[in-house]
């Protein structure tokens, strides 16, 4: 039987269109592909019969849990032992956007805040923008974390400034940006 060699990588992806590959088998004709949304394969969503050992769907597939499984065709088209059955997720859903709390909107700070914000749930990372410029053309500093609050390094006096978040899920998805929330460094 084949032995798929995606059974080794991430289960969990956000590619709706992944690659498949496993090993040869020798003297093999053909190779026959099998994905269903049940480990038994009573709900078989595609079947595929190609000749290399790599595969990649023509269509996305839904967001969902699934379950692969491939067999060798010999010479005379006699199918052979299916590999291990893989199991896969598939998650193109992007987190919402965290919500902002602290500093308040339109609040004064002292010139090295800590930004806090609500949790996306999840294992989650953020990142986040420090700009002095409403629109975010050149951040101050942009940081990645997994907590839900994060201090900044000393800011310049007398200065605006504005920050926004946005969520990464497990998948890898990177959601929307919160909406900016503006603090004066007095």
């Amino acid at each position: 039987a084949p032995n798929i060699l995606n059974s080794t990588r991430n289960t969990l992806m956000n590619n709706p269109r992944p690659n498949f590959s496993w090993s040869s088998v020798r003297n093999a004709r053909a190779y026959e592909l099998f994905i269903g949304q049940d480990a038994g394969f009573m709900q078989i969503v595609l079947t595929q019969t190609i000749a290399t050992t790599d595969f990649t769907p023509l269509s996305p597939l839904p967001d969902g849990t699934y379950s692969m499984r491939v067999r060798a065709y010999d010479a005379d088209l006699n199918p052979g032992k299916f590999s291990k059955t893989y199991t896969f997720t598939i998650d193109t859903t992007p987190p919402p956007p965290p919500t902002p709390l602290s500093p308040p909107n339109q609040s004064s700070m002292l010139n090295r805040p800590t930004l806090q914000w609500l949790s996306v749930g999840g294992e989650a990372q953020y990142q986040i923008e420090l700009d002095n410029n409403a629109d975010f053309s050149s951040p101050e500093f942009t940081e990645i974390t997994s907590k839900t609050s994060l201090r900044t390094r000393s800011l310049a006096r007398g200065v605006n400034y504005y920050w926004r978040v946005r969520a990464k899920d497990k998948a890898g998805n990177w959601g929307g940006w919160s909406v900016g929330f503006m603090f004066f460094v007095p």
